[in-house]
């Protein structure tokens, strides 16, 4: 069968279609991999930590063949 995302796997047998590293039981878009811009509002002087990752349809460097475009 078809291999949508070329890493050797039929894409019917592929528990990650799109190669982004996120599950397609997890997935909202199987066969493309998507980004969102991030926004934060903070006061000045007080320290944020915001995770970049959470709107975005890839899981970083959990893929260990970096289908996702991840280093």
């Amino acid at each position: 069968g078809p291999d949508i995302d070329s890493d050797g796997i039929a894409t019917v047998c592929d528990l990650d279609d799109d190669g982004d590293g996120n599950p397609d039981t997890t997935d909202p878009n199987l066969t493309t991999t998507t980004v969102a811009d991030d926004t934060a509002t903070v006061a000045s002087g007080t320290p944020v930590t915001t995770n970049v990752l959470t709107n975005d349809d890839y899981v970083g460097d959990t893929d260990p063949a970096k289908q996702a475009g991840t280093t």
